[in-house]
């Protein structure tokens, strides 16, 4: 669905989500107590409500990521040490916030990324180095930078957009991949250029 969806067919990408999450809801209805079914469930439910919110379904996207986000987060009671329902439930949040920023609900996008910046931060306590979380970390700060603009809080989002440079370049320096460009790096700055006037 992933391949599908970035291709641009969001329909297909949809159908085939669906049929993976039906697959793996009859093995978690089989036996309730699966976290690995449980968590597939909420990784396939994470993807299928990016496809939608890809796709212009913003709201409908909203329940199902907020569905997503749910069974993560009893992923993740059911088994603390699990950094994959960890991130799981993190980019659920993220999508969500995503979703609110686009629908323009600037106040509650903002609480969204701040909790999936919580969850990645929490990760990262566990391994410092781990560079998906890393990357992560610099694009949330990007996205609260922007929500947080538009909300009407330019303070903050100045704070937002200096650590999201901070990250990547640091990212850049360290090159971890993937190496951020200096095209990237030039974006940003351009983005954070109202707060430096």
């Amino acid at each position: 669905s992933v391949l599908l969806s970035k291709a641009g067919e969001h329909a297909k990408a949809l159908a085939a989500a669906d049929t993976a999450s039906g697959i793996f809801e009859v093995l978690r209805r089989d036996d309730p107590n699966d976290a690995r079914a449980a968590l597939d469930v909420a990784g396939i439910l994470m993807r299928r409500g990016k496809i939608m919110r890809e796709a212009g379904h913003a709201e409908a996207a909203l329940a199902t990521l907020s569905e997503a986000r749910t069974r993560a987060e009893d992923a993740v009671r059911r088994s603390p040490d699990s950094t994959e329902a960890m991130a799981i439930a993190a980019e659920a949040l993220d999508e969500i916030g995503t979703s609110l920023t686009q629908m323009h609900r600037f106040g509650e996008a903002v609480p969204a990324l701040q909790a999936s910046l919580v969850k990645r931060e929490a990760i990262l306590a566990r391994d410092p180095q781990f560079p998906v979380i890393l990357h992560a970390i610099a694009a949330l700060h990007r996205s609260l930078a922007v929500a947080r603009w538009r909300q009407g809080s330019p303070a903050e989002a100045c704070r937002s957009y200096a650590r999201a440079l901070e990250i990547t370049r640091d990212l850049r320096a360290r090159a971890v991949p993937p190496i951020p460009t200096p095209e990237q790096i030039d974006a940003l700055r351009r983005e954070q250029a109202p707060c430096l006037a």
